[in-house]
């Protein structure tokens, strides 16, 4: 096989040649790969005492999107068959990945009164009135399991001071004069 730096310097028509066998031999690997797949696949079902064609409406059942996206990405020429993962769209541009929880309802994990917060994004600003305002944050969580996240979320609204000295500021008068 010809070094990479070797290949600059081919002919185009070899060049040609050589990526059309590669091509051929990836088909070759690809189908050998896949009988044994298929080989596995069969006797694990056989194991477990499932036909063939349920597990394939299984397959089909459960996110018939799936094998379409598959088959597009592994589709075409060998330099787009390695982004299966890849979250490039067809315009060249990147998906944003969101949070598989977004959307969803959730039970809030703070209550006071009519007032509601899930403890999701930005802390409301009931919340943090009532903290600064002196109020402690174990008042108005509703599951009292998650008081350690809790109070980590009290700490980053920063309220009231409890306790300590703290640091004095130097007053701002005269030097001393020696």
């Amino acid at each position: 096989m010809p070094r990479p730096s070797n290949l600059t310097k081919m002919p185009r028509e070899k060049l040609q040649a050589l990526i059309s066998r590669a091509e051929q031999a990836l088909n070759v690997i690809s189908t050998r790969e896949a009988d044994v797949l298929v080989k596995d696949i069969r006797a694990k079902a056989e194991e477990l005492g499932i036909e063939i064609t349920e597990l394939v409406d299984r397959l089909r059942g459960e996110g018939a999107a799936q094998p379409q996206r598959r088959a597009a990405a592994t589709s075409g020429s060998p330099a787009t068959a390695g982004s299966a993962g890849s979250t490039a769209s067809s315009n060249g541009r990147r998906k944003k990945r969101s949070n598989p929880l977004k959307g969803q309802k959730i039970e809030p994990w703070f209550k006071h009164g009519d007032n509601a917060w899930t403890g999701r994004g930005r802390p409301a600003r009931w919340l943090v009135e009532y903290i600064q305002g002196g109020g402690k944050i174990e008042d108005v969580l509703v599951d009292k399991t998650k008081l350690d996240e809790a109070r980590k979320i009290e700490a980053k609204i920063g309220g009231p001071k409890r306790g300590g000295r703290g640091r004095k500021k130097k007053a701002a008068g005269k030097k001393r004069s020696s």
